[in-house]
């Protein structure tokens, strides 16, 4: 926490002059040396790093063929935009700092950066969810990777791009946290994990995709709900896991009126699974399982 509060306070403390050469520097501090593919197709589905243009997401992916086969084609995006710091600094430095002031500036930065409470999103759902669709399929038609600033012009962010934003600020603070690409519920799904306390410590799940007008939900992540998180099981997360850490992180107490919220669970980041009835409408009982072409391969050189 010590490292957190020194950047904050860094922070609060600068002119309006020194912002960009501020974020400048601390962007070249997080900087990937390396280019590295996550998400769907890979073997990372939780990352634990800073994305730049050198980190290139896969969010999902759509089934076309070519030649007579099936194949796989998978949508993709950056997290390259300094500007996504710019809200996140001006809520820092409109506040007087305390613990959770952190996650709170994270929280409502996220917000203004995306739009996430424009009315337009909530009178407009269906047109939005049609437009995200629609830069999803063509980047994974055209193979092309869509920049974070596409999504935030069109104000079309959803779990992934929240997430990946979130993921950033948390990182640009100095906060420990993980980029998560899995499931809730039946619905493909991005969150993040964050670590106040520590990695061995208690953790907080912190999933910002959420109606307009309404809070994220974070659940507390005691020792035994991060094993069976990171198990790969299927964790059951209730209203008194969204009390805990409302309480533990902010000393409040939440209202929250629905008693069990949701199932979240990782991807094995070597599968990727595709119900048969989008495949083939006659069939209801199997599911297509394609797995990455280069392990395939790999497995053929060990026989």
């Amino acid at each position: 926490m010590e490292k957190v509060e020194r950047i904050v306070r860094s922070i609060q403390e600068l002119k309006e002059n020194e912002i960009d050469s501020f974020i400048e520097k601390r962007i070249s501090e997080l900087a990937n040396s390396e280019e590295r593919e996550i998400g769907f197709n890979t073997d990372t589905y939780m990352y634990n790093g800073f994305l730049d243009e050198k980190i290139r997401v896969n969010f999902g992916g759509i089934i076309g063929e070519s030649e007579g086969c099936e194949m796989v084609m998978f949508s993709s995006m950056r997290f390259n935009d300094p500007d996504m710091f710019k809200p996140l600094i001006h809520e820092l430095r409109s506040r007087e700092y305390t613990l959770g002031t952190p996650y709170v500036s994270v929280i409502e930065a996220t917000d203004s950066y995306l739009s996430l409470k424009d009315e337009n999103r909530r009178d407009n759902s269906e047109y939005y969810a049609d437009v995200k669709t629609s830069i999803a399929v063509l980047s994974a038609v055209s193979e092309k990777t869509y920049p974070i600033q596409v999504y935030k012009s069109l104000g079309i962010g959803t779990c992934t791009q929240i997430a990946g934003v979130n993921q950033n600020m948390f990182k640009f603070l100095g906060i420990d946290s993980d980029y998560a690409i899995g499931m809730c519920g039946e619905c493909h799904h991005a969150f993040n994990i964050v670590y106040p306390w520590g990695r061995e410590e208690d953790a907080i799940l912190f999933d910002s995709m959420r109606p307009v007008g309404s809070d994220p939900y974070l659940y507390l992540l005691d020792e035994d709900k991060k094993r069976k998180l990171f198990s790969n099981e299927v964790l059951t997360l209730k209203r008194a896991d969204v009390k805990k850490a409302y309480k533990k992180l902010f000393d409040i107490d939440p209202e929250c009126d629905i008693d069990e919220i949701d199932h979240y669970v990782l991807i094995d980041g070597d599968y990727f699974d595709k119900p048969v009835p989008d495949l083939m409408p006659t069939s209801t009982r199997h599911t297509l399982v394609f797995r990455r072409v280069d392990d395939l391969e790999d497995e053929e050189e060990k026989k």
